[in-house]
């Protein structure tokens, strides 16, 4: 039997593989297109329309009447027309839109990809109507956004429009008496909000750390299945040794963390055990050690790519991105990559989609000036914009190369999970965000019909 420097270290790490640890209990830069509309809006209520949107889908004299409706309007609506071709970089545009004006009122984003809604106004549920004005008016994107708009002022009046007011001293106690009613009842509504928000922040914790925990559990035992001999050179021990030391780096990350964010920690450090592994298993083979390049996008399980690959997502822009050597062969044959799916709800979806993850699928990237690359916008910055740049990493103290781009600053990601300087997800969370667009469970609809739910908006086809 040959003999094996793993000894008592890898005795232990199997059975920390094994044990049944799942009990355990930096972001991009903001979106140029969402910075300009809130500098327009300059916290006022008004319609932004981004260069290049016109026609998409309303003419510049049809988005006037959007404007003129809105301004007409006695509640505070705040709309931006843009260009995003996908549904999920236009639902997380209006994320960042509420993060950035941070006002209360009703918010929308309308593009080629549909329509947006959401709102944090008494009495009016923003999303429910963005749904039901897309599916009134299936082919008609102006009297859907008129409509819209119309529901928004009445919903929102029939809240703030009250009595008449009556007469003599009787009026006075009774609007002391409103008022005292008010005053209970918005304390309780803010203490309500703030419980829901704790509720969807725990939840959405706990399904990133699923995640992390499986990352980190399969990287255990992929290290535990090295057989290193006695007899092999330092080089060869400094990577295995390496590889330890980043498994359990990301175990001790995975324990302390209490929020998503804390998370982006354990990526970092299975991105290097995972390039060590690599290195080991080169060594052992009498191969050259690989290049430290960027995760496989598709699956940074996979290891470091070894080719940048053309790829374009459902409904998506053709981009390049890293893969592993396997990916890259299945494309090239004109197949399917092996997507990581992750949890949303009940759903599972590609990691890339559910914005949630951005900050901890973002740590996988982010000694390529890649750390916002995932964080924020998600899908957003992959769909909507270039990655640009080329991958490097920058031995033996700096990263180069980078995304284009991306300079890894903070921004915040509202209610879907991101955090940062800008204010990030308390602000959006007060809001009945939309969803809609291609149909998922997050309800919403298009102007073909279908859709449904408590969240709004839906594609325009």
């Amino acid at each position: 039997m040959k003999a094996s420097i793993r000894g008592t270290r890898a005795a232990v790490l199997l059975v920390a593989v094994l044990a049944p640890w799942l009990a355990l209990g930096g972001t991009a830069s903001a979106d140029a297109a969402i910075d300009r509309a809130v500098q327009a809006l300059d916290g006022k209520p008004g319609v932004y329309v981004e260069p290049g949107s016109e026609g998409q889908p309303l003419s510049a004299a049809e988005l006037g009447q959007v404007r003129s409706r809105v301004q007409a309007a006695d509640t505070p609506i705040f709309v931006a027309a843009l260009t995003d071709a996908n549904a999920a970089a236009l639902k997380l545009h209006l994320t960042e839109l509420i993060n950035k004006v941070r006002e209360n009122g009703t918010y929308a984003v309308l593009s080629p990809a549909g329509f947006y809604a959401a709102s944090n106004r008494p009495g009016v549920r923003g999303a429910a109507l963005a749904t039901q004005a897309v599916n009134a008016h299936k082919g008609d994107p102006l009297a859907a956004v008129l409509d819209f708009v119309d529901g928004v002022d009445a919903a929102a009046g029939s809240v703030d429009g009250g009595s008449d007011g009556g007469s003599g001293g009787s009026s006075g106690a009774g609007l002391l008496g409103v008022l005292g009613v008010l005053a209970v009842g918005g304390g309780g509504a803010l203490l309500w909000s703030r419980r829901r928000r704790r509720q969807r922040e725990t939840a959405q914790l706990e399904q990133v750390r699923g995640a992390a925990e499986e990352d980190v559990t399969a990287l255990g035992e992929d290290i535990a299945r090295l057989d290193v001999p006695a007899t092999a050179d330092q080089n060869t021990r400094d990577d295995y040794s390496g590889a330890l030391d980043s498994y359990d780096r990301a175990k001790q990350v995975l324990t302390a963390a209490d929020d998503p964010s804390d998370l982006q920690g354990v990526t970092t450090a299975l991105e290097e055990g995972r390039w060590r592994m690599e290195c080991v298993r080169a060594r052992l083979a009498g191969k050259p050690v690989p290049e430290r390049r960027p995760p496989c996008f598709f699956n940074p399980r996979h290891g470091p790519s070894v080719a940048d690959v053309a790829w374009a997502p459902a409904g998506g822009t053709e981009r390049t991105v890293p893969a592993c050597a396997a990916d890259a062969e299945r494309l090239a044959q004109g197949g399917e990559p092996d997507l990581r799916q992750v949890a949303v709800g009940s759903r599972y979806v590609p990691y890339y989609e559910a914005p949630a993850y951005a900050g901890y699928f973002g740590g996988y990237y982010g000694g390529w000036g890649g750390g916002g690359f995932l964080n924020g916008l998600v899908l957003g910055e992959l769909l909507g914009g270039g990655l640009g740049g080329g991958w490097g990493y920058g031995a033996p103290i700096g990263y180069g190369g980078g995304y284009g781009d991306s300079d890894g600053g903070d921004s915040g990601a509202g209610d879907y999970g991101g955090s940062g300087d800008s204010g990030g997800g308390d602000f959006a969370s007060g809001f009945d965000l939309g969803g809609g667009g291609w149909g998922g469970d997050s309800g919403g609809g298009g102007f073909d019909g279908g859709g449904g739910g408590d969240s709004g908006g839906g594609s325009w086809n």
